[in-house]
């Protein structure tokens, strides 16, 4: 078994994160933030706050009326969703060159498919709002352990497309037939390096293991879920053209009708339509 924290340690230029995103990544867990304080923040990158402004008023949200103002959105959509706004800003801009093996478009493609799956299963499970946030996070970056592969470990990554392509089998499978480690591993490695919230890092840990006793199991499995959901309407490309199975004791602790799945499915693609606005780094 690896040791994923000396590997991430390890890797040379891995990027960290800006320092008007470490901060409002630690002023959302603060009780005493105010819209100001995230607004004050954000002032210090220009270039961010009109991307996340960007995202707001595209069709993706969908509002009435034009935002003008950070402290404007921050009042409507809630500290948790600016923070995602501004990890997926920096994650898009961060990691935006193409990759020689692996479809960098499809692959935050099905990111992002993802995250709009993960939230619409956290809808139906009725989870507060502040996890519901964590948990579209935890779908965005599911797969970053991917993207840390095809920068920094193109060996690795070399060796596990192939088998993919010889045997035509899950990423997950080929990566247990060749390496001592896993994709999810390797990104609950970086977002601890980027000091997430553990919610987000553990989502992502045991998005194919949401039997672990270590895993909040029911978060676990819907993330797991959304991820197959995403796969199955066809959102990019996780690095296979396969779709797992779910896990039988995840399907059991979500307890979710065929009915409500279909309308996440459906939700899901209906959303994708409108997410460009998402993948523009500048």
């Amino acid at each position: 078994m690896a040791d994923i924290q000396q590997m991430v340690s390890a890797i040379e230029e891995l990027p960290t994160l800006p320092v008007v995103v470490a901060k409002i990544t630690e002023l959302v867990n603060s009780e005493t933030t105010s819209a100001a304080d995230i607004n004050y923040t954000l002032s210090k990158d220009l270039s961010l706050s009109s991307r996340i402004l960007k995202i707001v008023n595209s069709s993706f949200y969908g509002f009435p009326r034009r935002i003008n103002s950070i402290t404007q959105a921050v009042v409507i959509l809630g500290f948790h969703s600016i923070r995602n706004l501004a990890l997926s800003s920096f994650v898009f801009s961060a990691f935006a060159k193409g990759w020689q093996s692996f479809d960098n478009q499809g692959f935050w493609v099905h990111s992002l498919g993802t995250a709009v799956a993960a939230n619409h299963v956290a809808g139906l499970l009725r989870v507060p709002q502040r996890t519901r946030d964590d948990m579209f996070m935890a779908g965005l970056l599911h797969d970053i352990g991917k993207v840390v592969m095809c920068e920094y470990l193109q060996e690795d990554m070399e060796r596990v497309m192939q088998q993919v392509a010889a045997e035509d089998c899950l990423f997950l499978e080929a990566e247990a037939g060749c390496l001592a480690y896993n994709h999810a591993e390797l990104g609950a490695g970086l977002l601890d390096y980027w000091r997430l919230p553990n919610t987000i890092v553990e989502l992502v840990k045991y998005h194919h293991q949401p039997q672990s006793p270590e895993a909040d199991n029911k978060l676990s499995a819907a993330i797991h879920l959304a991820d197959i959901l995403a796969r199955s309407v066809c959102c990019g490309n996780g690095g296979d053209h396969k779709i797992p199975k779910i896990n039988p004791d995840a399907w059991r602790k979500l307890a979710l009708t065929w009915d409500e799945v279909g309308l996440v499915m459906d939700h899901t693609l209906a959303e994708m339509k409108n997410a460009s606005a998402f993948f523009e780094t500048s």
